[in-house]
Order: C-alpha cells, then structure tokens, then sequence
C-alpha cells in the first residue's frame, strides 16, 4: 500500500490590485488492493474532517 500525497501552490500576483492570489490544491494518490485502498481513505477524510480542514482533497486511486 503505498499514500503519495501532493500539496500544489500557485502564486499569482494582480497588479491591478497590488494582491498575490493563492491557490492551494491536495492531491492523494492511493495504490494498493482494493480493501486496503478503501480502508485508507476513509482514515485520510476522517482525520482532515476531524482536524477542521478546509480544504477539498483531489484522490487518484489505483486498486491491484
């Protein structure tokens, strides 16, 4: 079982309104069988849910 996880963090400055702009993304990439794939996930929303996240989190999932 193997949980990559990938944290994107875009930066974009407005010169109209002297303001950088950030855009944040959370990817998580599962591989493993199917029952440890399922089992995992529901861990990994249960805990950024727990934690007040309020952030959305992209999945990718490949079962085996």
């Amino acid at each position: 079982m193997w949980d990559f996880v990938v944290l994107i963090r875009e930066t974009k400055y407005d010169v109209s309104t002297d303001k950088f702009l950030t855009n944040i993304r959370n990817i998580n990439v599962l591989i493993g069988k199917e029952s440890d794939v399922d089992t995992v996930k529901k861990e990994v929303e249960a805990f950024t849910k727990s934690i007040g996240a309020t952030y959305r989190s992209e999945w990718r999932v490949q079962k085996v």
